[in-house]
């Protein structure tokens, strides 16, 4: 007979197995992405050539600069090139990103086969877009779950996924006290993100605040002081930083010539790009839009997704209202913030979802019905999903 520590031992095993699949199965699936991608996007071109021009010991330049200086100290410190070095520190982005999905969820998830499946799923959806057969677009005018067209949004992902969890930790899962290396923690995190991407950190906090706004009204309390400390404060010298850098001197070197602004510009350039907005909205988030509707009484109690809502709305209203002015105007920049949400609706919603994948949904013939429709849609934008990747591969941006 097993003992409690075996028992223990076998378990942790069993978990530490299934976290190294589920890692490895995105993995799989971006690499040959990757590879493909890095010699054909001007994305990843015009990063790379950064990139080596920091390890050539050239200073970096703009304000996001963190896979640059990463790629470049991989390149100083091994016999890599740029290229392979970008290459490693974007696959170990990967697998770190499923590694946390999987964390997120492996105590939600209670089918050990759903919970390996649960990264893959979260970083390969995408929207639905039927709408091709009669604009011939795949991407613009939707909003994109998992792009794979540029390497700083990839790095990304890892922050996206660590800081939601460590402030869910902190603000959702009423802590009575935080341990002191959460506190150290989140504002280095935030301070990273803000560096690989200061997409995540507009849309985030935003939504967080008001998340917690609504909880104190509510007559739930948290502890503000460190919010304030830990998250509102980083974020603000961070990316005032940022802002001013960007929108007080003449862009990037050598990239971009001549000031640029924000401005209020509702749905300017997006119409610009693509018809049929209303109908692309709806079909970028099928699936969490019906599971709200079909299981809100389970949906409305889970935090992790009401957050995840909350920040998907920021994102979307700030690519469908602003626009960057001067010569970065059809760049678009304003919808990154947009496709994070749409990645954490989508991964808090997929976890929400297959956690009621167990025999009691299956008790009556009305939750078989609900359960069955999402599966259906989810299934939608799995499938759309391996479209949208096999037309990338085939020709890059070719089918946007």
């Amino acid at each position: 007979m097993l003992s409690g520590t075996d028992v223990n031992q076998r378990t942790a095993l069993s978990t530490s197995i299934l976290c190294l699949i589920s890692a490895l199965l995105p993995f799989l699936i971006y690499l040959p992405m990757m590879l493909r991608q890095s010699t054909r996007q001007y994305d990843y071109i015009v990063h790379l050539r950064e990139a080596y021009r920091i390890s050539q010991g050239g200073s970096a330049h703009g304000p996001h600069m963190l896979f640059h200086w990463l790629t470049a100290s991989i390149a100083k410190f091994t016999t890599f090139s740029i290229a392979t070095s970008a290459l490693t520190l974007l696959s170990l982005c990967i697998i770190l990103t499923a590694i946390l999905l999987f964390i997120c969820a492996h105590k939600k998830i209670v089918n050990k086969y759903l919970l390996i499946f649960f990264p893959v799923l979260s970083l390969t959806v995408q929207p639905f877009f039927i709408l091709y057969l009669l604009d011939k677009h795949s991407y613009f005018g939707y909003i994109g779950t998992n792009v794979y067209h540029n390497p700083t949004m990839l790095l990304l992902k890892p922050f996206i996924v660590s800081v939601f969890l460590i402030a869910a930790f902190i603000f959702i899962d009423n802590r009575s006290s935080n341990p002191t290396w959460v506190k150290f923690i989140l504002p280095v995190f935030v301070l990273l993100s803000a560096l690989a991407k200061p997409s995540f950190l507009i849309v985030f906090v935003p939504g967080l605040s008001i998340y917690l706004i609504s909880q104190y009204l509510c007559g739930k309390k948290f502890d503000w002081k460190l919010l304030i400390i830990a998250l509102i404060l980083p974020t603000a010298l961070t990316l005032g930083w940022q802002y001013w850098t960007t929108y007080s001197e003449n862009q990037i070197q050598g990239l971009y010539k001549g000031e640029s602004s924000i401005a209020f510009a509702p749905l300017t350039l997006v119409r610009l790009w693509s018809k049929y907005l209303l109908a692309k909205f709806f079909l970028s988030i099928a699936f969490p839009i019906a599971l709200l509707l079909t299981f809100w009484n389970s949906v409305k109690n889970d935090h992790y997704v009401v957050l995840s809502w909350l920040i998907f709305i920021v994102g979307v209203s700030q690519y469908y209202l602003l626009i960057e002015q001067g010569p970065r105007a059809a760049q678009g920049n304003f919808a990154w913030g947009a496709q994070v949400g749409a990645f954490l609706l989508f991964a808090t919603s997929v976890r929400h979802f297959l956690s009621k994948s167990t025999k009691d949904n299956f008790i009556s013939k009305c939750k078989f019905i609900r359960w069955s429709f999402c599966a259906a849609l989810l299934a939608m934008h799995l499938l759309a999903g391996g479209v949208f990747y096999a037309l990338e591969y085939i020709s890059p941006q070719q089918f946007w």
